[in-house]
């Protein structure tokens, strides 16, 4: 009898291969080289799917924030998330383990359009819902698309959220697809923010009520369309859509990100206002999981093992930076407020978190533990850069959070001397945050 090979699917993924414990079945989709999309079973026998990146981050840095984004996102909770229940790297490659995608797609649902008022927007409210709670902890969707919408029944599920790979625009056939969403933001190369996401819904709007894309043709003519051209009139298309509706898109598909409504739910909104229909009320389902309601361990974190390095020098590198910002800012009683500044909030949050995991850094005893302690840190300095009100208060933070990725990076190759460096700028970045908070008593 012949013994077959595992078919290739791409970089470091096989047909019949094995991921981390996860049978690979099939290839569902390759998003224009940035994820592969392939269906598996997981080690517990249950169907999953795996979402892979087709390539390792070239950016040292870049694996270290992909592993936080993506246990962000697994821990998010709402009716119209996927769950995720794994996040891992393969041959250096990120991904995601999430359960099984159904079949269809809001893409395919656009085979019908135009579709009705009720419908579209009894579809895309839960959605909405779940984008906001993602951009409040600092989550934004970097693929957005009809096919990034999984249609289950009658709810709509958002997918992983392109954390590992994103998206490649090109000119490719897959490029003439993804490209009927996308912010003019991404085509001048620049990072996606919440108001990207609210663009492309308002993109995908204009699609399922007058049943084209808000710009058609080539590549090229659509990328022209999105980053030049006036946004879409769809009364022009849809006449009972209304003008009301086509002042509600230009809104949405704003060239300038702070011209748009604040959230998606916001967009909606307007849309239901103006289209005379009414909204479905909110599920109020959304959570996100804290160490209180979940141990983190109950989500799946596969690393590579990093070097033998004597673990010894590492507890000893944290122990001088312990010792090092031993004064610590934060101790101390705060001076009572009636109404502390937003920047307060922040950090006082931000101290609320960061004392216990850097107490569980300094005693962690092996690489792995102290990575993703690093990782934690480094979630709680993004949030508080999220929540701040100010920009001195917000790049403190982000330099914290870069300080820790890559204090965890280091951790994670086992490398001593870059530990160090990173110790350094853990400890300068710790002193501002501190003498920042200082100022907010």
């Amino acid at each position: 009898m012949r013994v077959c090979a595992p078919k290739p699917l791409g970089p470091g993924i096989a047909e019949g291969g094995v991921v981390d414990g996860y049978a690979v079945e099939s290839l569902v989709a390759d998003r224009g080289h940035t994820e592969l999309i392939c269906e598996a079973v997981g080690p517990d026998g249950e169907d999953a799917t795996l979402v892979v990146a087709w390539r390792r981050p070239a950016d040292r840095h870049a694996w270290p924030r992909i592993r936080r984004l993506a246990r962000t996102r697994a821990t998010l909770e709402h009716e119209a998330l996927l769950p995720v229940f794994a996040v891992g790297e393969h041959s250096g490659c990120p991904y995601l383990a999430t359960d099984r995608y159904p079949e269809t797609t809001f893409a395919n649902l656009l085979d019908e359009a135009p579709l009705s008022p009720e419908r579209v927007l009894m579809l895309l409210a839960p959605v909405a819902e779940a984008l906001d709670m993602a951009h409040a902890h600092g989550l934004v969707h970097q693929s957005f698309s009809g096919t990034s919408l999984l249609v289950e029944g009658h709810m709509v599920l958002l997918d992983g959220f392109g954390v590992v790979g994103g998206r490649e625009l090109t000119v490719g056939s897959a490029g003439v697809h993804e490209v009927r969403y996308c912010p003019p933001e991404e085509f001048r190369g620049e990072a996606l923010e919440p108001a990207s996401n609210v663009y492309s819904l308002a993109a995908l709007l204009v699609h399922a009520l007058t049943g084209a894309p808000a710009y058609e043709g080539t590549f090229a003519a659509q990328a022209y369309g999105h980053r030049i051209e006036a946004p879409p009139r769809p009364s022009e298309r849809r006449a009972e859509l209304g003008v009301a509706f086509d002042d509600v898109i230009a809104r949405g598909m704003a060239k300038d990100p702070a011209d748009r409504p604040a959230s998606a739910t916001g967009l909606l909104a307007e849309a239901a206002t103006a289209l005379g229909v009414d909204l479905p009320a909110r599920r109020g389902s959304e959570t996100i999981h804290d160490p209180g309601h979940r141990a983190p361990a109950e989500i799946r974190i596969t690393r590579i093992p990093a070097p033998a390095v004597a673990a010894a020098v590492i507890v000893a590198v944290l122990a001088g930076l312990a010792a090092g910002v031993a004064l610590d800012p934060f101790d101390g009683s705060r001076a009572a407020a009636a109404r502390p500044s937003v920047d307060a909030r922040a950090l006082e949050r931000l101290d609320d978190q960061r004392a216990p995991l850097r107490a569980h850094l300094s005693g962690a005893e092996t690489p792995g533990e102290q990575a993703a302690t690093a990782a934690e840190l480094a979630d709680a300095y993004a949030a508080a850069a999220a929540s701040a009100e100010s920009t001195r208060v917000a790049s403190a933070a982000r330099a914290g959070e870069r300080a820790y990725d890559e204090l965890g990076a280091a951790a994670d190759r086992g490398n001593a001397d870059e530990f160090a460096a990173a110790s350094d700028e853990v400890a300068r970045a710790e002193a501002r945050i501190g003498s920042l908070a200082t100022g907010q008593r």
